[in-house]
């Protein structure tokens, strides 16, 4: 009768956080957005527990799919209505459509690694500028170029390294403490955004004086 439930697995219950405390965040966004950036920071290190064990212990085709629809909550809708109350309404729904269809093209791709920016990535640091202050204007240039980032089809490396991960979590943490330590995410948010291209400068480079070499040749 409840067969669904045998298919859950141990990552599952971390989704569920994740989504959990997004939901909570956007409930709180409207008595106190510090609360509700808060909310979201869990649910990003809910996000990075699940796909820690997930990786481990494997994904099923349930799982894969919560991970998804909790992403759309806790890092599509909660940044978008961010925006949307800043008074960014037009930008809030990009990044809402460009989350998702990041999302969808990522349920129905095998790779190895990420096709566009990721969302978990991108609401850290749209969140971060919020939590931090930032001037409205330029977070909603921020997510704009996020939006595109995530729409586009470049390759960004799934991190695993358990070293990094770590930090990432300590930094986050951090942030309930000493409100600064959120420049340190968008450090490593804005490091992880641009790291795909001094690789494809490399190769670019590689590629160009192999021409050079087999032109002369010739």
């Amino acid at each position: 009768m409840f067969k669904v439930i045998y298919e859950i697995r141990v990552s599952d219950f971390f989704t569920f956080l994740n989504i959990s405390f997004g939901f909570a965040g956007i409930l709180y966004l409207f008595q106190d957005m510090y609360i509700a950036i808060q909310f979201l920071f869990i649910s990003a290190l809910m996000d990075g527990v699940d796909g820690f064990i997930a990786s481990k212990v494997g994904e099923s085709s349930l799982g894969k799919v919560l991970d998804s629809l909790a992403d759309i909550v806790s890092f599509g809708v909660l940044p978008a209505l961010m925006l949307s109350i800043s008074g960014f309404f037009t930008v809030a729904i990009i990044f809402l459509l460009t989350g998702i269809l990041r999302l969808a093209r990522f349920s129905i791709l095998k790779r190895e690694n990420f096709v566009g920016y990721p969302i978990t990535a991108s609401a850290l640091m749209v969140a971060s500028m919020f939590y931090l202050d930032f001037d409205i204007i330029i977070v909603a240039g921020t997510a704009l170029v996020l939006s595109a980032f995530m729409l586009s089809d470049i390759e960004y490396v799934k991190i695993r390294d358990k070293v990094i991960l770590f930090v990432v979590a300590v930094v986050i943490i951090s942030t309930f403490i000493v409100r600064d330590a959120a420049y340190v995410i968008i450090a490593l948010t804005l490091l992880y955004l641009v790291s795909p291209f001094p690789w494809r400068l490399n190769q670019w480079l590689i590629e160009r004086r192999r021409r050079r070499l087999f032109s002369r040749r010739v």
